[in-house]
């Protein structure tokens, strides 16, 4: 409680030192109002109060009755605790009532901890109105000792009460009704709806909030998704996965390497790396969860590379046939004869080698063309040697016989 000095707020306002024409609260009720308070810590916490003024008792001690309800920040007994000075602002919004709000910092072991006040005071409207549409209030040397023997807290602090900065303009979140004058609540709700979703209309001010599964962004206008599947709060079991969605999430099923989660997220289907990223080289062959490389037939794999395989080496013909390689193939031909070579039409035909000056004959031999073949002869008058020697003229000797008479 240490930290909750303000629980005595309405003591100190009510008896603040005052400046100028600016009033304290005794001065403005006679000691006599309603205070509601409202406390709203940085870690989340929330603690409301309902404080009754009854006036003064025959000793002159303001009779004061607290309610306190919700929770505070709990800190060890140990700690040091300090709280630091502050203002707080009055503002006149209606016929007997008034608002307070603040912003304020205790520290805690040296780390400093800020939290919000808000008031709403209600009191006789007959008592009048404060001088100024705003006063502002001042708390300085605030301290607080706890006693464990006696099990007493003692508070102290010293107030004072001036005109505030803008004393007769309303401020922000507030309009100025001239009629008053006083500073009525604007519902920034009705005015734009400055909410993506929720808005909700406070004095002074506005909150907006999101419906279940979004969470207020930092803007603290618009909502966000809330990730259920990276805060860990999905219901999601083994060898199932959790999929975030808007404002939710769903358990899919969990597929490995390879496989796809179909629409429906029941179940797993192939992935096709062949068609939708072709990480081969090669020719790509799909498999049921993976895929493989390889070459087309033909071709070998070297490196990562395909490479024609030359089946030539391999005596892939037969005897009588010339082996062709071919991209990825191979290409048998049938040989011809000696003496014989491939036509047009692919058929063999003769060569003439005594045409083309292909034939061995010397000498004064004549070359006579044979199919498949040529073979050297002599021209006429003239008889071969042999073979490989020249031809030699031959003589013809012709011997006429005279008939004698007969003796």
């Amino acid at each position: 409680m240490r930290k909750l000095i303000s629980i005595l707020n309405p003591v100190y306002w009510t008896t603040a030192q005052e400046v100028g024409e600016a009033v304290n609260g005794y001065t403005l009720t006679g000691g006599v109002f309603r205070r509601d308070t409202q406390v709203e810590f940085a870690t989340g916490e929330i603690l409301r109060m309902t404080h009754i003024a009854r006036g003064l008792d025959s000793d002159g001690a303001l009779l004061l009755d607290i309610v306190v309800n919700g929770h505070i920040l709990q800190l060890p007994s140990h700690a040091d605790i300090s709280i630091k000075d502050y203002t707080e602002d009055y503002i006149q919004t209606g016929p007997g009532q008034l608002y307070a709000q603040s912003t304020r910092m205790f520290s805690i072991d040296r780390q400093s901890v800020p939290y919000s006040w808000n008031h709403t005071i209600s009191y006789d409207p007959s008592k009048g109105k404060m001088p100024y549409l705003v006063e502002m209030l001042q708390a300085t040397a605030i301290g607080s000792h706890y006693h464990p023997l006696e099990e007493v807290l003692e508070f102290s602090i010293q107030a004072s009460i001036t005109k505030g900065e803008r004393s007769n303009q309303c401020p922000q979140g507030f309009t100025l009704v001239s009629a008053g004058p006083y500073c009525a609540d604007e519902n920034e709700c009705e005015v734009g709806n400055p909410c993506s979703h929720a808005c909700h209309n406070a004095m002074g001010t506005y909150y907006c909030s999101c419906p279940r599964g979004l969470t207020i962004s930092a803007d603290g206008r618009t909502c966000q998704d809330i990730d259920e599947c990276s805060l860990g709060g999905n219901m999601c079991h083994d060898g199932q996965d959790c999929e975030n969605t808007i404002g939710s999430y769903r358990c899919v099923m969990r597929c490995g390497r390879g496989f796809r989660r179909t629409a429906d997220g029941l179940s797993c289907t192939d992935v096709n790396e062949c068609q939708e990223s072709n990480p081969c080289n090669q020719h790509c062959l799909n498999t049921i969860g993976s895929y493989r490389c390889a070459c087309e037939p033909g071709f070998q794999l070297r490196n990562r590379r395909c490479i024609d395989i030359n089946e030539c080496r391999q005596r892939v013909c037969r005897s009588d046939q010339q082996c062709k390689n071919t991209r990825g193939g191979y290409t048998c031909i049938d040989l011809c004869p000696n003496g014989m070579t491939k036509g047009a039409n692919g058929t063999c035909v003769d060569i003439d080698e005594c045409r083309d000056g292909t034939h061995q004959c010397r000498y004064n031999q004549i070359c006579e063309n044979t199919r498949g073949s040529y073979h050297c002869t002599c021209p006429r008058g003239y008889r071969s040697q042999g073979v490989g020697r020249p031809c030699v003229g031959m003589y013809i000797l012709h011997v006429f016989f005279t008939p004698s008479p007969l003796h």
